[in-house]
């Protein structure tokens, strides 16, 4: 399928249901919303740090072979945590290690063919 067309029926579900959701749960905070502070930070974030990454990740998808897209992929958990500790955002734990392995264990595992015969 065209990776334009995939993200933009993922971004436009995604806007949709959490307008429905911030409208549900906060109204309050609509009247206290800087709008002229606010908005462009918002469709920043929506436009460069969300639509362009989400296009070239499902772009890139179409060019690579699935296996190595699951364990790239899930690598983001990886690296997001290393950065976290590394920038002092989150506390170095053995939970965290713990699951760090797990997860990229369970992917790497769900790549071995395990039924493939050696000659």
């Amino acid at each position: 399928m065209d990776p334009a067309r995939i993200t933009f029926v993922q971004l436009g579900t995604y806007t949709i249901l959490g307008a429905l959701m911030f409208l549900i749960t906060d109204t309050r905070s609509l009247s206290i919303i800087n709008w002229k502070i606010g908005l462009p930070s918002v469709a920043y974030l929506g436009v460069f740090s969300t639509f362009i990454c989400f296009f070239l990740q499902t772009w890139a998808q179409t060019k690579v072979n699935p296996s190595k897209v699951a364990i790239i992929l899930s690598m983001e958990s990886l690296f997001g945590s290393i950065f976290g500790v590394l920038f002092g955002m989150d506390v170095f734990s053995y939970n965290l290690l713990i699951g760090g392995i797990i997860i990229l264990s369970s992917t790497i595992l769900t790549e071995i063919d395990f039924n493939h015969k050696l000659k």
